[in-house]
């Protein structure tokens, strides 16, 4: 019963604003929410991201949880979850995703920045292959998915995944050169 009560007085404070006690909660709970948005979210500048958007959450919508419908944690976890899905399936994260993490290969750590140079991509892009590069071009610049890319082209899903892996790596050994020649 004390624990209903403590979690009673924490909402009642936390809807009356009560910043020390939403410190306290952040103390209490940033390790759990940390995990469980570490389940969705791989980056570390993301996760943190994330929790930082949770905690903003939390203050806006306090007035909205209910103690008799979900223990506090479970609103929490809830919340965040439903955070990292919106997130995941937003596409501006997609993309960004999508072009700085191609593989762990060696050549990634020159990826540090989410944004594309857009100068010069066109170079790049002509280094590829007719087929490799529409696909790239389609999926990293216009956006598209494979199913999208095979409907456009009218090619199968999996000839248009493996063209782009293969465009991917010939950009890679592009770029790793490219990088050296600045070394």
């Amino acid at each position: 019963m004390k624990t209903i009560l403590n979690s009673n007085s924490i909402i009642e404070n936390l809807k009356n604003r009560k910043y020390d006690t939403f410190q306290e909660l952040i103390k209490s709970y940033s390790g759990s929410m940390r995990s469980t948005i570490g389940m969705y979210i791989k980056n570390k500048e993301d996760q943190e991201d994330m929790l930082q958007e949770l905690w903003l959450k939390v203050w806006t919508k306090i007035e909205f949880f209910n103690l008799k419908k979900a223990r506090l944690y479970t609103w929490l976890a809830t919340i965040a979850k439903n955070m990292c899905i919106d997130k995941l399936r937003s596409k501006k994260y997609t993309q960004t995703t999508q072009l700085i993490s191609w593989d762990d290969s060696s050549t990634n750590k020159h990826f540090m920045q989410p944004k594309v140079d857009v100068i010069g991509i066109g170079k790049t892009l002509i280094s590829l292959r007719k087929s490799e590069r529409i696909v790239t071009y389609l999926f990293f610049i216009k956006g598209y998915n494979h199913n999208e890319i095979a409907e456009e082209l009218h090619i199968p899903v999996g000839t248009s995944k493996s063209r782009l892996r293969t465009g991917i790596r010939h950009l890679q050994e592009n770029m790793a050169r490219d990088v050296s020649y600045f070394d």
